[in-house]
């Protein structure tokens, strides 16, 4: 028998016979359903036959079973198929942008826009469904909550989200480094562009670490083939003279010195010296760094570690360390790569034995050298 759907009140059961939901409490009325979509305090949506609609708590329709596709919810909006067509309506079912796209409209968060697409082409319509500009471009991205960046015979250039063009599409590649600010590549070289599309330092740049951002102030470039720091009016604070670098984070930046990576002070004074092969930024003042596991004692060939599940106070913070627990055999050859974490003194606080490490928000997973991961 096809399985249905049991709805009471927010509570949904799958079943293997008819679902049903209840109106309220003293069970007055029962309704079947073919499959629900959770959706937001208003109501849900159900599927009647081929069909989505939605129901409000007491289980009555504010939008009738109408559309082919409930796609995606999101403050407020939902994204609907209808006759291969896709549009968006309110919570109450009303129509703000009609269904009469290719692909389903996506909603910009920062510009509080939907991109829309028709015949290959994308534009973008207001919250409200007015048109803003028309599906011209053959691509858009989001920028920050005033720009938007979009594509055009296979360039780029950025536009308001009112519709205003700032500048024509003549970049090869724009990105967004921050508040206001874009790094735009022209003619082979990197300038920076503020919101007005002005340039805040002209196209001299060798390189950016264009999936970056300002941070603490400061965003790393490449200049006449070394990098440095500049500040957001395009000064250079760190001047050009590390052979690699990223963002700061934590007071500190990791940064190439000749062959080896180490971390350095917004006043470009070592507090890490360059003595590691990898360096990554440091998040909550812990970082992982890598170096090549060298056998000091030439009659040994390889490292073994041991390791369980445990808990590892950090820096003041409390990090789950986790990994495939009892894990005996697995064995570091003498050159390998071996990751571990460095605190901001430096010192390790996981020691550089193991294939990779993840931090995340609040654990630290490990990989082992036979590809086994912490979970």
């Amino acid at each position: 028998m096809k399985n249905r759907i049991l709805i009471l009140g927010i509570l949904v059961i799958f079943t293997l016979s008819s679902g049903c939901v209840y109106s309220n409490s003293d069970i007055k009325e029962i309704k079947c359903f073919d499959d629900v979509l959770i959706f937001d305090e208003n109501g849900m949506f159900v599927k009647v036959g081929e069909k989505w609609g939605k129901i409000n708590k007491d289980g009555k329709f504010i939008v009738k079973p109408i559309f082919d596709k409930v796609c995606s919810f999101k403050n407020g909006f939902t994204v609907v198929g209808e006759n291969n067509k896709y549009g968006v309506i309110n919570k109450n079912g009303d129509w703000i942008i009609e269904a009469k796209y290719d692909m389903q409209p996506s909603y910009n968060d920062e510009s509080r826009n939907f991109v829309i697409q028709e015949n290959g082409q994308y534009g973008f319509v207001d919250i409200n469904g007015n048109e803003i500009h028309k599906p011209v471009f053959d691509y858009i991205l989001t920028g920050n909550e005033e720009i938007l960046i979009y594509k055009k015979s296979n360039k780029f250039g950025i536009i308001k989200n009112d519709g205003t063009v700032i500048t024509q599409s003549i970049f090869d590649e724009v990105y967004s480094c921050g508040r206001n600010l874009f790094v735009v590549k022209f003619e082979g070289k990197w300038g920076l562009l503020d919101n007005e599309g002005s340039y805040v330092i002209g196209p001299i740049l060798d390189n950016v670490k264009k999936y970056s951002s300002f941070s603490e102030g400061l965003f790393p470039v490449k200049y006449d083939g070394l990098w440095g720091y500049i500040n957001r009016k395009g000064e250079f604070i760190i001047e050009p003279m590390y052979n690699d670098a990223w963002s700061f984070n934590n007071d500190l930046a990791p940064v190439r010195y000749g062959e080896k990576w180490g971390y350095i002070n917004k006043k470009n004074v070592f507090e890490i010296e360059p003595v590691y092969d990898t360096a990554d930024e440091f998040v909550d003042g812990i970082a992982v760094v890598s170096i090549k596991y060298l056998e000091k004692d030439e009659a040994k060939t390889s490292l073994r570690v041991e390791s369980e599940l445990e808990y590892n106070v950090i820096n003041e913070q409390n990090y789950y360390i986790s990994m495939l627990q009892n894990f005996k055999n697995e064995v570091v050859q003498n050159g390998d790569q071996v990751y571990g974490i460095i605190n901001k003194k430096g010192e390790f606080v996981i020691e550089p034995i193991y294939y990779n490490v993840f931090i995340g928000e609040d654990d630290i997973n490990v990989e082992t050298f036979d590809r086994k991961f912490g979970v």
